[in-house]
């Protein structure tokens, strides 16, 4: 009793703050010359009622934020990209646009080498990777000499770009180490054989209007690519943003 005759209460009341069946905490009032008016009481009752709620949804509400804040992200560089395909489309063969749409996307995404995987007229041409830096110049070449030496077949399906243009799907393997012995395509181990440093690989398609133009192929080395799903949906939007110039 020494708290209140040290405070000269005349009136205490403690207060529930509880959200469902869960009690998180209390609102404490007191007076020090008379009892407390049971309008004062009534209205504070009120506000723990709602603030209570508030309190149950603010994760909600921060997580909406952090997914605004996301969505902002994802359409304003979505944007432009649309002004950096424009630009290109007006002043380069298809063979430029491409090579620098990979470089974009190396700037955009966390992978070492892009190149466009080319389908027309049911053939496949792989074009020459771009990378990063020229801390990937080995890696280019190897990648580039490979694909420069495959004849695909008009109707096979020879790897792993084929089964992403011709699902109209994004693949996505983010640990290259562990799947390396699993059955795959003889081009697409032979290749992984000669790039043993390979961490990550993605591919997307490109499509514009319907039609199948290709894919996308991004290839890390240093490390882990580590894309979260709205980085794949970026990476697919971006690629099928792509088939405008291709």
């Amino acid at each position: 009793y020494v708290r209140f005759e040290r405070w000269e209460m005349q009136h205490l009341l403690i207060l529930p703050i509880q959200i469902k069946n869960a009690r998180i905490g209390t609102v404490m009032l007191f007076n020090c010359n008379s009892e407390l008016d049971i309008n004062l009481i009534n209205s504070t009752r009120d506000f723990i009622e709602i603030a209570a709620e508030r309190i149950n949804s603010a994760p909600h509400v921060k997580e909406a934020k952090t997914k605004g804040k996301a969505i902002n992200s994802f359409m304003n560089t979505v944007d432009s990209f649309y002004g950096f395909i424009w630009n290109l489309s007006e002043t380069h063969s298809k063979d430029v646009i491409s090579e620098k749409i990979s470089l974009k996307l190396l700037e955009l995404f966390k992978f070492d080498l892009a190149s466009f995987i080319k389908y027309e007229d049911s053939n496949v041409k792989v074009q020459p990777g771009a990378i990063r830096s020229n801390q990937f110049i080995e890696e280019k070449t190897i990648y580039d000499n490979y694909y420069s030496s495959i004849a695909f077949e008009p109707g096979e399906i020879k790897s792993a770009a084929e089964t992403c243009f011709r699902q109209k799907t994004t693949l996505y393997f983010n640990n290259i180490p562990q799947i390396v012995d699993l059955p795959m395509s003889a081009y697409d181990h032979e290749i992984l054989m000669a790039l043993p440093n390979t961490k990550s690989i993605a591919y997307s398609p490109v499509i514009y209007r319907d039609t199948i133009k290709g894919a996308f192929g991004l290839w890390s080395f240093a490390d882990f690519a580590d894309l979260e799903d709205h980085e794949l949906q970026l990476l697919t939007s971006l690629c099928s943003v792509a088939g405008e110039a291709l």
